[in-house]
């Protein structure tokens, strides 16, 4: 959830910063190679990550989609299955595919945001066009049917941000917000709406078509999380709405009523300000200022505020959370150590015996949207992470490293975890583990602090992931844009989702091919 890639001409006319639930942009020279002459793999500009699929936007414009694809998120109609474990035991299949393949219908895109099962793309003219699920009205057409091609969202012009939630998507143009889809969170931002949709077994609130969002001005970047939505202001003030039961609106307070009002993250008894960059998780947000501070915000049974569970305010939530911003602690070092000195690979599965041993338990988070069949981990670590760490503690410089300290430029949230790229171009990652999602080689049940996405999978844990220009986060999945325009991916790889070709989980970056 990083800024436009300012070389599309359209945009860099407006000026204008975009922000998506997951997605990574690039630099100035995302058209520097509009025909991809050096191959598509190293001609990726953005990428976003929704519920076991992602897309990638390259630099010719076009749109390339893969993973799960049973509601067409991915844009087309594909015959190939994936097996998918259900949570008793069974398998069964689903419609995917395991390596990018184009959108068809769609050009001219500048940005491209993934939501739970659809997927919005911005065009150089401000117009979006959106594919996928359209059970609750998501897609903006007026219309509550899926669609495998690409349908215009009704009315819009001019817009210069788009973000997906889990069933709603929101857009930005001229400092106005219009949202659209689900509504029975108050996502939308519209405290009744007129439709009703009927979801799975459920008849929840929605609005199928844009509608703009009273009272809210100067917003020039947007972000979507579950079921909750945080815009960034030209002041640096951060407003939210929607979902508060886990405090997602930042304002002090969670409620089990829908908040479709949209208020000021507060920072003591003032907003927050100066912040640069926003992104949204499932059920929690955070925000960075120009100094590299961040906060985070809201549920954090997994860590994923960057600080440990137990030290979160749990007012009014069914577990962990903070209705505050929490600063984030234990960015500041260059070296994450499983065991000081030590560059040997973890044994996976002693280390999940230990850690069964040290009482460490598996978190089901039932509240994010997750896809049925998750894996359960399968290693953890009895010396860094087991039960709920002290997030200082969990990060250890060796002491034959000089390592000064990094300062976050880039932040992305996923389902129950967050990520930075330090000014090092290196990456840091906390909260949920499970799925191998944190890129540190391991599948740790428990929370965990800040550690260092390695580079590849089985790396020494000194041996970082490096040149990464920008990230993005998916429910259980991340990926990260380096500065040649190549993309690498890692974690849960159901149904195809990390687009490398098979369905294995990797705990480390795996190359995205063409």
């Amino acid at each position: 959830m990083l800024l436009l890639p300012m070389g599309f001409p359209y945009l860099r006319a407006s000026l204008l910063p975009i922000l998506l639930l997951a997605v990574a942009g690039c630099s100035d020279g995302v058209l520097a190679d509009p025909t991809c002459t050096e191959g598509r793999s190293r001609c990726v500009a953005q990428v976003t990550l929704g519920s076991s699929f992602g897309c990638a936007l390259l630099r010719d414009r076009s749109v390339w989609c893969w993973g799960r694809n049973d509601e067409a998120q991915l844009g087309y109609s594909t015959t190939d299955l994936c097996p998918e474990e259900l949570p008793n035991g069974q398998t069964r299949a689903v419609a995917c595919h395991t390596f990018p393949f184009q959108v068809v219908g769609l050009d001219r895109a500048v940005a491209v945001s993934a939501g739970g099962a659809f997927a919005c793309a911005l065009r150089d003219d401000g117009t979006v066009r959106c594919w996928g699920s359209n059970s609750a009205g998501q897609l903006g057409n007026g219309l509550t049917l899926p669609s495998a091609s690409p349908v215009a969202a009704r009315g819009l012009s001019g817009i210069t941000a788009i973000a997906a939630g889990a069933r709603h998507t929101c857009a930005v143009a001229a400092g106005l917000v219009y949202c659209w889809g689900a509504n029975d969170r108050g996502q939308l931002g519209q405290p009744t709406t007129s439709r009703q949709c009927t979801v799975g077994s459920e008849s929840i609130a929605c609005e199928p078509q844009p509608t703009a969002i009273d009272g809210v001005k100067g917003v020039v970047a947007i972000s979507a999380g579950a079921a909750h939505t945080c815009a960034r202001t030209v002041e640096g003030i951060v407003l939210c709405w929607g979902d508060g039961r886990y405090g997602q609106s930042g304002s002090g307070r969670a409620s089990a009523m829908p908040g479709p009002s949209p208020v000021g993250v507060l920072d003591g008894d003032s907003f927050i300000e100066g912040i640069v960059d926003l992104s949204a998780g499932a059920d929690h947000t955070c925000a960075r200022n120009a100094d590299g501070v961040i906060w985070c915000w809201g549920r954090n049974e997994q860590g994923q505020l960057g600080s440990a569970p137990e030290s979160a305010v749990p007012e009014r939530c069914s577990g962990p959370c903070s209705p505050r911003p929490l600063r984030v602690q234990g960015l500041d070092f260059r070296v994450s150590a499983m065991d000081a000195g030590e560059d040997a690979d973890v044994d996976d599965a002693a280390m999940d015996d230990a850690a069964m041993e040290a009482g460490a338990e598996a978190s089901v988070d039932a509240g994010r949207p997750r896809d049925a069949g998750a894996e359960d981990a399968d290693a953890g670590d009895a010396r860094v992470g087991v039960g709920v760490p002290d997030v200082m503690d969990v990060q250890r410089v060796r002491d034959d490293v000089v390592a000064p300290s990094m300062v976050p430029r880039a932040i992305a949230s996923g389902g129950s975890f967050s990520c930075a790229v330090l000014d090092d171009n290196t990456v840091r990652c906390w909260g949920d583990d499970s799925s191998g999602q944190l890129g540190d080689g391991r599948r740790v049940r428990a929370p965990q602090g800040a550690v260092m996405v390695i580079a590849t999978p089985g790396a020494a844990s000194t041996n970082p992931l490096q040149g990464v220009s920008s990230m993005a986060g998916g429910v259980d999945t991340a990926c990260a844009l380096l500065g040649d325009g190549s993309l690498r991916c890692w974690g849960s790889n159901r149904s195809g989702a990390l687009g490398i070709g098979t369905t294995s989980v990797q705990s480390g970056p795996v190359p995205v091919t063409w």
